[in-house]
């Protein structure tokens, strides 16, 4: 499954490229990890309430089909 988050800025290592690994959760699986891949960090930077972000591509393993979109 392919999703799409905004990373806040802090969580982006500046020049490297890489996104510092963070346990994220999901809403419905409180208790769960899910494996996932980053794909890609874009560029484009978003301002929300003062917090930069960026959008992260993550290819994430649903094969228990677990996650459903929103």
């Amino acid at each position: 499954m392919e999703l799409h988050v905004s990373v806040d800025e802090a969580d982006v290592w500046a020049g490297e490229g890489k996104v510092s690994p963070r346990r994220s959760l999901v809403d419905a699986w409180p208790d769960r990890r899910f494996t996932a891949k980053v794909q890609q960090v874009r560029f484009g930077a978003a301002t929300l309430k003062g917090v930069v972000t960026y959008e992260t591509v993550l290819e994430v393993d649903n094969s228990e089909r677990l996650l459903r979109p929103a």
